[in-house]
C-alpha cells in the first residue's frame, strides 16, 4: 500500500476557556509535515489542551486549525480520524475488551459501518502492537495490563488507524528509562516513514533528543517557537520555568542540566 503524504499542521489565534479560565490564547502554532515537534511548558500551560483541540476532543472559541490547507473543523469525525490519532496522557484501564480488540478500535474509520474486522484489519492491528513492543499482550484483558503496557497498547491503535499526523500526550508517561528511549526511537521512525508527529512533553532532553521544533507554552501563550537547541535555551528555560540550567553535551548529545530555583521559595512555616 501506498501511503498518503504526511500532513502539516497550523492553528492560528486558537483560543480556548473553560469557564472563566483562559487556558489557550491565540496560539499561532506550525508543525511541518513528517517532523517530530514537541509541544513544552510547565504543568498548566496548555499542552494537553492543545493537542485535544487540534484531535477534536474539544471546540475551540475561536481560531482556526488547518490541516495540509483542510479546515478540521468541517471535517467529520470519520474524515478526521482517518487522518489523525491522539493518545492521551491516562486512559481508563477498566475497558472489558482483550488488547487484540481494543487495537482494532483504531481500524473503525477504515471499516463500512458495520462491517466485521477483516483480515487485513487483524493483520494491521497485530502489526500495530509488534511496532511498539506489545506483540505478547494481544490475548490479555487490557485490565490486567501495567499502566506502561496499557500505554504501548493505546499507541497501538493508533497506529492501527495509520494516521498521518500522530498526536501523543506525555507518550513516555509511566514507561521505564529503557521503554521511554525506545518509545522515541519509535517515534522517530514514524516521522521517517511520513508520519506527522506533535508531542507534549515534560522532558527537557527529551525534546532536545528527539524533537526537530518545539513549541513553548507559557499560561497559554506561545513564548517561543522553533528548532529545539534555538528554544531551549538556559535564559528561556529560566524565564519559563523558574530554574537556572547549564547545556552540556554528553556523548554528542545536547543536554540540558537544571542547577537551581531562578529564586528561593520559603517553606510554610509550620501551623502553631
Amino acid at each position: 500500500m501506498v501511503r498518503a503524504p504526511a500532513d502539516w499542521l497550523q492553528t492560528s489565534r486558537l483560543t480556548f476557556a473553560a469557564g472563566e479560565r483562559l487556558i489557550i490564547d491565540g496560539v499561532d502554532c506550525t508543525v511541518p509535515a513528517g517532523t517530530i515537534t514537541g509541544v513544552l511548558g510547565p504543568n498548566g500551560s496548555g499542552k494537553s489542551t492543545l493537542l485535544r483541540l487540534v484531535a477534536g476532543a474539544a471546540d475551540p472559541d475561536r481560531g482556526a486549525i488547518l490541516l495540509s490547507g483542510a479546515d478540521l473543523r468541517t471535517m467529520s469525525r470519520r474524515d478526521r480520524a482517518r487522518r489523525l490519532a491522539l493518545v492521551e496522557q491516562e486512559s481508563a484501564p477498566d475497558t472489558p475488551l482483550d488488547v487484540l480488540d481494543v487495537v482494532l478500535l483504531g481500524r473503525i474509520p477504515h471499516r463500512s459501518r458495520w462491517g466485521p474486522d477483516s483480515p487485513s484489519d487483524v493483520a494491521i492491528a497485530r502489526a500495530s502492537l509488534d511496532r511498539v513492543g506489545a506483540g505478547d499482550l494481544a490475548a490479555r484483558a487490557l485490565a490486567t495490563l501495567s499502566g506502561g503496557e496499557r500505554q504501548r497498547v493505546h499507541l497501538a491503535a493508533a497506529l492501527a488507524q495509520e494516521p498521518r499526523l500522530l498526536l501523543l500526550d506525555e507518550p513516555t508517561n509511566h514507561l521505564d528509562i529503557g521503554a521511554q528511549l525506545a518509545l522515541l526511537d519509535l517515534v522517530r521512525r514514524l516521522a521517517e516513514s511520513g508520519v506527522t508527529v506533535l508531542m507534549a512533553m515534560h522532558d527537557l532532553n527529551h525534546a532536545l533528543r528527539a524533537c526537530e521544533h518545539v513549541v513553548l507554552l507559557a499560561d497559554g501563550l506561545v513564548r517561543a517557537a522553533g528548532p529545539a537547541p534555538d528554544v531551549l535555551t538556559p535564559e528561556l528555560v529560566a524565564e519559563v520555568y523558574g530554574v537556572h540550567a547549564v547545556i552540556a553535551e554528553i556523548g554528542g548529545q545536547r543536554v540540558l542540566v537544571p542547577t537551581e530555583p531562578v529564586s528561593e521559595v520559603p517553606l510554610a512555616s509550620p501551623s502553631p
